[in-house]
């Protein structure tokens, strides 16, 4: 999650995954947001403030990089929640 301009689209997906348990938030680096798109407006720790006064978020950690497999296999978390932008290659092979 970038969260670089919050929208209703952030707070929708957070609401979904509410409904599965406590929501932790792989938010996106100042450097990964960079390689992808441009400079982002607003910090990571700046963007991490807003993310973290969300109801229902109750962690934010960083994510270093598009793809999500380093940060499933370091949390292994129980479910993934996704928005509709879901792109499959956006998760490598797992092991």
């Amino acid at each position: 999650m970038t969260v670089d301009i919050l929208h209703h689209g952030h707070i929708n997906i957070i609401e979904q995954a509410r409904k599965y348990g406590d929501v932790t938030i792989g938010l996106l680096s100042d450097a990964a947001v960079a390689d992808h798109k441009r400079l982002p407006y607003l910090t990571y720790e700046q963007r991490k403030q807003i993310v973290s006064n969300i109801r229902g978020v109750v962690n934010v950690v960083p994510q270093e990089e598009w793809d999500y497999a380093p940060n499933l296999l370091k949390y292994k978390p129980d479910i993934m929640v996704h928005g509709d932008d879901w792109l499959e290659r956006s998760i490598g092979a797992l092991p």
